[in-house]
């Protein structure tokens, strides 16, 4: 079994140890960990991650983002990493804001490359020094981030074939029943009620 991290933290100067005052909260299993750890941080904890001796985790797998609206700090980033040598796998946590952003991970991990753009393009947020932030799921032209909280689930814009034109054109979304009271009752629950109150097996209170 690989030792918790915070046995090997002791071994390094006192830089790195102050690195790691926070990133040695809790494990879920036995091989694989959780880390917490600060936004602005980041770069050094995955640089230690990767080439260090006795971690060695050389793959990002996926990075995985969660919106919490009404914090400060709305957005949680999980950097997925993976050790092929000890056969373990990290997840390193991580929360921030729209507004601050996160580092790009490129230097160290290519492969997150497309994860960084997934995460701008779907979430907003910004990935600062990366080398090339596009969008890379939504279409050309889409206005919003589609898995934000506050995004309508209907989107602001809907594509139809147009027999004027002969193609397929964008327009703004149509809900003509947004306004419309439904009743959700089973209808026939209602008649059967009212036949067994006729009948005197059971009152209306």
């Amino acid at each position: 079994m690989l030792i918790d991290i915070s046995e090997y933290i002791q071994r390094y100067d006192k830089r790195i140890n102050k690195l790691f005052t926070v990133a040695r909260e809790f494990y879920n299993n036995y091989f694989d960990y959780i880390i917490r750890c600060v936004s602005r941080d980041i770069g050094g904890y995955l640089s230690f991650l990767r080439y260090d001796w006795y971690h060695q985790l050389q793959f990002c797998i996926d990075i995985v983002a969660v919106d919490q609206p009404g914090k400060d700090y709305r957005f949680t980033i999980i950097y997925c990493l993976a050790s092929i040598t000890y056969n373990t796998r990290y997840q390193l946590l991580t929360q921030t804001s729209p507004l601050k952003g996160l580092e790009t991970i490129c230097i160290i991990y290519l492969s997150a490359n497309w994860s960084e753009r997934e995460v701008w393009d779907i979430f907003g947020l910004f990935i600062l020094f990366h080398p090339d932030l596009r969008r890379i799921l939504t279409d050309y032209g889409f206005k919003g981030f589609p898995l934000r909280k506050d995004f309508p689930l209907t989107g602001y814009k809907e594509l139809m074939y147009s027999d004027f034109s002969a193609k397929t054109v964008y327009r703004n979304v149509q809900l003509i029943q947004d306004f419309r009271n439904h009743d959700y009752n089973n209808p026939w629950i209602r008649e059967f009620i009212k036949e067994i109150i006729r009948l005197g097996l059971m009152s209306e209170t």
